[in-house]
């Protein structure tokens, strides 16, 4: 259900690792991602952003701070 996932890690790797995985596991990916406490920042096919993990919130500029 995700157009993209974007996570925060140590290193390039890990996060495109924990990314690739949030996409297979699917409609599963806030809760594996959280109990890995791996933040991260998903966006469905509708546009909407769904932050986890401590993803930084959104300004009131829509910006991420």
């Amino acid at each position: 259900p995700w157009a993209q996932v974007t996570c925060m890690a140590a290193d390039t790797v890990l996060a495109n690792a924990a990314s690739t995985a949030a996409v297979i596991v699917a409609d599963d990916a806030p809760e594996w991602l959280t109990r890995r406490r791996i933040p991260a920042l998903l966006v469905d096919h509708d546009g909407h952003g769904y932050r986890v993990a401590g993803w930084p919130p959104e300004t009131s500029t829509g910006e991420a701070i």
